[in-house]
């Protein structure tokens, strides 16, 4: 079977019913081998202090792209920490 390149997604939710019917093995330059362990990166937790007006709206953001908030707010600051590397290059 060829392999397949990841698409381009219009939203999170879109990418994740896409990940639901496809697995790693079909995807062009992914490997998975027998033996190998997969290693979670460590994270560490950062607390920040919103309006509760904020906290609502995101949820609601987040419900709709069907994450969790806090997902999204990871996924966010992962964004812009990389739009941020990127432009300083």
């Amino acid at each position: 079977m060829a392999k397949m390149k990841i698409p381009k997604f219009k939203s999170y939710k879109e990418e994740a019913a896409w990940w639901d019917t496809h697995d790693v093995t079909e995807i062009e330059g992914l490997e998975v081998t027998k033996g190998e362990t997969f290693i979670r990166p460590k994270k560490q937790i950062v607390s920040i202090r919103l309006e509760r007006q904020f906290v609502d709206l995101l949820k609601y953001i987040a419900q709709e792209k069907g994450l969790g908030h806090t997902t999204l707010v990871r996924l966010w600051v992962i964004e812009k920490l990389k739009e941020h590397s990127q432009a300083d290059r």
